[in-house]
């Protein structure tokens, strides 16, 4: 019987260290460390709290939503005129992503709080995690920017919840669905992906097969 009972001790401890070790490495951060492009960038943490905290709520809400409008448009159009060419962008996975961005929740305030893994750099993440398979968290930088870059954010953090894409598949879908239409001309580069997933030249390889 103390057998017993050790044993399932045991399985207890393991499974509540295991879903503590998950619950530290399953979030997805889109960080902005160092990026090309245009981005509304404030002096400070300070400045961006005060500036968070004028923006009416309904503003923000709208903000998301059509948002979250444009990028189900982007996703949807790439999905129409070019999947048959790709085989990482593919017609499974981005009908995946349509059916998330349809359903997305969106966590975010406009009082410049941060969420636990919102930095002053942060201005999405994700949650590995079933229960939060639509949500979205929203940091404070997001909720300063035009439609079109919270388009492209979302695009990349939809990649992670429709088919738990790597930093890299979600970065190459993200750019390689926005450079392919005219809704956004200038799509922000994340240097740090770029480099580290080799970005710029699997869409250079990419864009010329579709020329």
């Amino acid at each position: 019987m103390t057998n017993i009972k050790l044993y399932s001790f045991k399985l207890l401890l393991i499974a509540l260290i295991s879903n503590i070790v998950f619950s530290q490495t399953c979030v997805a951060q889109y960080s902005l460390e160092k990026f090309s492009g245009k981005l509304n960038i404030p002096l400070n943490k300070e400045e961006l709290i005060s500036t968070v905290q004028k923006i009416p709520k309904n503003e923000a809400y709208m903000l998301l939503k059509d948002s979250q409008k444009l990028a189900g448009s982007i996703i949807s159009n790439y999905k129409d005129k070019f999947t048959y060419r790709n085989r990482i962008a593919s017609e499974r996975n981005l009908k995946k992503m349509i059916k998330t961005v349809n359903r997305l929740n969106f966590h975010y305030n406009v009082k410049g709080n941060f969420y636990s893994n919102c930095s002053e750099n942060t201005i999405a993440y994700t949650v590995n995690i079933p229960k939060f398979k639509n949500d979205i968290w929203i940091c404070p930088m997001a909720l300063i920017q035009t439609k079109e870059k919270v388009a492209q954010f979302i695009i990349h953090e939809v990649a992670h919840l429709a088919f738990r894409a790597s930093e890299c598949r979600a970065t190459y879908i993200e750019v390689l669905t926005l450079t392919t239409q005219s809704e956004i001309s200038d799509p922000l580069r994340n240097e740090p992906y770029w480099k580290m997933c080799k970005t710029e030249k699997l869409i250079s390889k990419k864009l010329k097969a579709f020329n």
